[in-house]
């Protein structure tokens, strides 16, 4: 098997696990958690499962970028084309960076949910000295999350039309 048949299956798998992990979240975890009506429980299960997906998270996205280098070298986009006007001008040039773009937006929200209003959430739930404060960190974070599934889910989108001449 050649290392571009690899990095294409990693690159694959990587988005299959992250897509799949956020989907697993917003549609099955959470939800279930809220119908039970137990904070505390949502809670202790919710925060660590969170956080073990958002080690494996940045992980994936990790893979992700260099797999993307890798298969974009593959498919004939040397170093040089990323500074070439005529490169971005082209079909598969525009739709890539259209892909990037997204990605790069996708990267800050993923910081500020993760490193930001994510663990503030927690923090002020586990104070519960303030629940509508608690509420409004949640709330944001939920949104952070569905938007950042939204632009995973544009970024397949894209790749698929990459991946097609």
């Amino acid at each position: 098997m050649s290392l571009y048949l690899v990095s294409v299956w990693l690159h694959l798998l990587a988005a299959i696990a992250w897509i799949g992990g956020m989907l697993f979240m917003s549609l099955v975890l959470i939800p279930v958690m809220r119908q039970r009506g137990d904070s505390q429980l949502a809670a202790s299960l919710i925060g660590p499962v969170g956080r073990r997906f958002r080690s494996m998270s940045w992980l994936l996205l990790a893979v992700l970028v260099l797999t993307g280098l890798v298969n974009a070298s593959y498919r004939g986009v040397a170093l040089s084309s990323y500074v070439d006007p005529q490169f971005w001008a082209g079909r598969f040039g525009s739709l890539l960076a259209v892909k990037l773009l997204v990605f790069v937006a996708m990267l800050g929200l993923s910081v500020a949910h993760d490193f930001f209003i994510g663990p503030r959430a927690r923090t002020v739930a586990a104070g519960e000295s303030n629940p509508s404060e608690a509420e409004v960190y949640r709330r944001w974070a939920t949104r952070l999350g569905r938007l950042n599934l939204a632009l995973g889910l544009i970024i397949v989108a894209i790749a698929v039309a990459l991946a097609r001449p």
